[in-house]
């Protein structure tokens, strides 16, 4: 199965040779650092670029910057994107929604990724923002941390009779850590459903990760993993 691997820019040259040779398609996905946007041309001494997928915060840039961006982003053989932020439009807020950003990058052949919040508050706004952003173009969509339970199967159950007419590529996001008591309050904010099994260490987080697995590859005939925290494979 192919993953995506989550790696800052600075550890992506120690991650890369590490799969050389790997048999499944391994993609690393670049995140924007939270004060400032990535900018793409760092990552031009990459030869094998069709490998990873920069994180595009798309409300750090106007209408006119964001066309400018998807052409760099062609010019510089990126196959794949990750849209992000934006949406809905904030006061503050500059730049483009995610939803506004996706064709300029899908009309040039960029096969363009955004985010889904299975733990949204209102469930049915979070899947009608999936379904404007699908209609715009985007062509998969990636989860926060799942963490199965009886409330995430009900919510993905949901996702699944919304969005399955759609052929939508969805993602689930993955931990590798192996104790969650340390980010439990932080993993809390991320998912308010932890199965107390996974928090007392009764329940593996590999055993967690296999049911994900099986679970989005019988809803969605997801065949992709995003792995979030990098470990030697």
């Amino acid at each position: 199965m192919p993953s995506i691997y989550e790696t800052s820019l600075n550890d992506l040259e120690k991650m890369q040779p590490l799969f050389n040779g790997y048999e499944e398609s391994v993609f690393f996905s670049i995140p924007s650092l939270k004060s400032t946007p990535l900018d793409l041309r760092s990552l031009s001494k990459f030869e094998n670029r069709n490998s990873l997928i920069p994180h595009i915060r798309c409300g750090d840039y106007s209408k006119k910057q964001t066309i400018e961006t998807a052409h760099l982003a062609k010019e510089m053989r990126f196959k794949k994107v990750f849209l992000i932020s934006g949406d809905p439009p904030y006061a503050h807020q500059k730049g483009l929604t995610s939803c506004q950003a996706i064709p300029y990058y899908h009309r040039l052949g960029l096969e363009v990724g955004s985010s889904l919040d299975i733990y949204a508050p209102c469930l049915k706004t979070e899947i009608k923002k999936a379904e404007e952003k699908i209609k715009a173009g985007s062509r998969y969509l990636v989860t926060q941390v799942v963490l199965m339970s009886d409330e995430t199967e009900k919510r993905l159950l949901e996702i699944h009779y919304a969005l399955h007419h759609t052929k939508i590529k969805i993602y689930p996001c993955l931990s590798l850590l192996k104790d969650f008591r340390k980010d439990s309050l932080l993993l809390k904010k991320i998912c308010p459903f932890v199965p107390q099994e996974i928090l007392s260490r009764k329940q593996d987080i590999q055993d967690n990760n296999k049911k994900a697995v099986e679970f989005f590859q019988r809803l969605f005939d997801s065949d992709t993993m995003y792995l979030f925290q990098f470990r030697k494979p």
